[in-house]
């Protein structure tokens, strides 16, 4: 065992920094990296998943890699647990770790955070980390977390750790960088889009309900009129008032998001959304829209009852009374259909906003920091 490991992901932003011909430390990697040309040699693996992801040929990195694991021509692999089939796996001293060290968290989010825990444990006096980047906001969003934590237990035991990320821990200084301010021009030039759009889904619905009540009008007048359209001309209707409701709720939250900063800037000079609001906001826009579309179901359901009864004509005034119930509910479909479109709109546009304040952010993140300090 060397004084040094070298724990090196997958990513290329930082994989490529590390040096495979270096003979003062041990190279612990991941998973199937082993068969890339890039990773020349390892003194130790970590496949820490589940086996129905390795001993399928449905692997997604490498159809061979159970063949790989069951030769015995690999390093030691630590997985959860011993396995007949893999001559050279190593059970993860999951209960010795969290032993060693009683005042931490049971805090394992990815194969790095085992990783980095197990170089702690080993005694290294230095870990190097290369091709840890965990960029995206998929599963690498709770991940980063869990490697954060350790990487924090590794400082506290006094372990040099070198993390070659340039971007996995630059972030503002809370509370002495700027903050991150969506420009009011965002919310404005949206706006402006939003309602030309609106006008747009306005005339749409209104075609769709126009040909609605002239077909219904039709039958009413003449029982032979021809329904076969009615059904798609229905599923118009709806489509159409979601879709409405979709730029209406996009609409309403730029709205709001504005007259928020305009009394920011009216009552102390200066505005700011935090990430947190629009987050609340995305969440709460995605909750009315699975309520709505509940409601939606059940409308649709008396909807299609109603239209049921216009296949028995009857006379005019049975018709007339069958048209007016179909009418009733048919707004009350749509109204749904519209309410759902809302939520949706409410919530895909604070996801766009959420997007452009997570560029600003990681832009703000590259900036030099600049801390005054009182003499």
């Amino acid at each position: 065992m060397k004084d040094t490991v070298a724990i090196v992901g997958s990513h290329p932003g930082t994989r490529g920094l590390f040096d495979f011909e270096r003979d003062d430390c041990d190279v612990w990697v991941f998973n199937e990296a082993m068969k890339e040309k890039w990773c020349i040699h390892a003194d130790a693996v970590f496949q820490m998943h589940l086996p129905v992801v390795w001993r399928t040929t449905q692997n997604r990195n490498d159809p061979k890699h159970y063949e790989w694991l069951k030769s015995g021509d690999t390093p030691p692999l630590y997985m959860l647990d011993q396995y007949e089939d893999v001559p050279k796996a190593v059970k993860y001293p999951l209960s010795d770790v969290l032993e060693a060290f009683p005042t931490a968290l049971s805090y394992f989010t990815s194969s790095v955070s085992y990783a980095i825990a197990l170089g702690i444990y080993k005694g290294y006096r230095r870990i190097e980390v290369y091709g840890v980047e965990m960029e995206t906001n998929t599963e690498y969003g709770h991940q980063r977390v869990g490697v954060a934590y350790w990487v924090g237990v590794a400082h506290g035991k006094g372990t040099e750790l070198v993390f070659h990320s340039p971007s996995f821990f630059k972030a503002p200084l809370y509370g002495y960088d700027a903050d991150v301010r969506i420009p009011l021009e965002v919310f404005k030039d949206r706006i402006e889009k939003l309602k030309e759009a609106q006008g747009k889904a306005q005339e749409a619905h209104s075609v769709a309900i126009g040909a609605l009540t002239e077909l219904i009008g039709a039958w009413v007048q003449d029982w032979k009129t021809d329904l076969s359209r009615l059904d798609q001309v229905i599923v118009a209707c709806g489509q159409t008032g979601h879709n409405f409701g979709m730029v209406d709720g996009a609409l309403q939250t730029n709205e709001q998001y504005l007259a928020r900063c305009n009394k920011m800037l009216e009552e102390v000079g200066e505005y700011l959304i935090v990430r947190q609001h629009l987050e609340s906001q995305m969440h709460g826009g995605d909750k009315e829209r699975n309520t709505r579309y509940n409601e939606v179901h059940a409308a649709s359901g008396i909807l299609s009852e109603k239209r049921k009864a216009l296949n028995s004509p009857g006379n005019v005034d049975i018709r007339k009374k069958r048209a007016d119930e179909f009418g009733i509910a048919l707004q009350e479909f749509v109204k749904k259909s519209t309410l759902t479109g809302i939520g949706a709109g409410i919530m895909t546009e604070n996801r766009n906003l959420m997007m452009i304040y997570d560029k600003q952010a990681k832009d703000l993140a590259e900036m030099p920091v600049q801390v005054e300090v009182e003499a």
